[in-house]
């Protein structure tokens, strides 16, 4: 089950690049691995923070975000989709939604 789900309303090419400039110009994505399109990063062997997520063709999937700081990571990730994607819009965890 996917802890959020943020339709991006455009390509999975396109959601993907945007996502990896804007780790590039927070200087984090070193700390972002990617399997595909499937991502993830662990700090702390995951007691600080354990995210793995995909951009499919529909949506950007957060499927794990936990650890101490997995809270504030989810709540930001939500503010970044936002601004990365002004015409996708959160929905259910079902990305088919």
């Amino acid at each position: 089950m996917a802890v959020l789900v943020w339709k991006h309303e455009t390509t999975r090419q396109d959601a993907r690049k945007r996502i990896e400039d804007r780790l590039k110009s927070a200087h984090v994505s070193e700390k972002v691995s990617w399997n595909g399109d499937i991502f993830s990063s662990s700090v702390g062997w995951g007691t600080i923070l354990n995210l793995v997520g995909e951009v499919t063709d529909d949506a950007v999937v957060l499927r794990k975000s936990s650890g101490a700081m997995g809270g504030v990571i989810l709540a930001k990730s939500r503010e970044g989709f936002q601004q990365l994607f002004p015409e996708g819009r959160e929905v259910s965890t079902d990305p088919a939604a």
